[in-house]
């Protein structure tokens, strides 16, 4: 087995053989961290004991989280399909800012390629056995940090949103932020529901946020949460 921060190569199932909630947050090499996720289907090559140099306009990073059921890992650019599979819904992009509708390979392709900001870290959310079943990450609105993600239809109403984003919460505290943001659509009150679970309090302000896939401005409740409080929980699951 490949340890956080050491080059190898790795043999079997390596996202399941954690048992319980661990957080690797050592940054690994871009061909080491893909190496990793080998037996989700991905094919790699690094040699046992040597560094690999990334390859021109690769990410050279990876951030990735074990909880309870989920594992959250950057996208590579062959996740396209799985992406495209999962957010091409009219009824979910709705609900998200900046996936346009329709949905296609070429938006997919784009978010898989995606370059990651360290301190604002984005990931697939892949259940084992079933691979990707949403994204879940940080970005930023307004100046400030929040989270945001998703999960496709089909795995909705398991508490996955919840684990996901309660996972995000635990990198957020750990890479030293403080405070994060969040909202959701008026429309959409069961994000409300995820985001009150994880300790989220409402602002009193109703926003507006433009969203790609309605092709406009809509109202939006916002919530904020403080991280800097040592003694605060965070859900594993819903």
């Amino acid at each position: 087995m490949v340890q956080p921060g050491k080059t190898g190569t790795v043999e079997g199932d390596w996202a399941t053989r954690f048992r319980g909630p661990i957080s690797l947050l050592s940054y690994l090499p871009l061909k080491l961290a893909k190496c990793a996720f080998a037996a989700m289907g991905m094919s790699c090559k690094v040699s046992s004991g040597k560094a690999v140099r990334p390859g021109h306009g690769e990410r050279r990073d990876a951030v990735f989280h074990r909880s309870e059921r989920l594992f959250l890992r950057p996208a590579w650019p062959e996740d396209w399909q799985a992406i495209l599979s999962g957010a091409n819904d009219e009824k979910l992009v709705r609900n998200l800012a900046h996936a346009p509708w329709p949905y296609g390979a070429e938006d997919a392709q784009s978010f898989a390629a995606m370059a990651q900001d360290p301190k604002l870290p984005h990931f697939l959310v892949t259940l084992p056995g079933a691979g990707v079943i949403g994204s879940a990450g940080l970005g930023q609105h307004n100046g400030q940090a929040e989270i945001g993600y998703w999960i496709a239809r089909g795995y909705q109403g398991h508490g996955y949103a919840t684990e996901a984003a309660g996972a995000v919460l635990q990198i957020a505290r750990t890479l030293g932020h403080r405070q994060l943001t969040a909202g959701h659509f008026t429309d959409n009150p069961a994000s409300g529901k995820v985001l009150r679970k994880l300790g989220f309090r409402p602002t009193g302000r109703v926003g507006r946020r433009h969203s790609r896939a309605r092709g406009g401005e809509a109202p939006t409740i916002e919530f904020e949460i403080d991280l800097s409080d040592p003694a605060m929980q965070l859900p594993q699951a819903a």
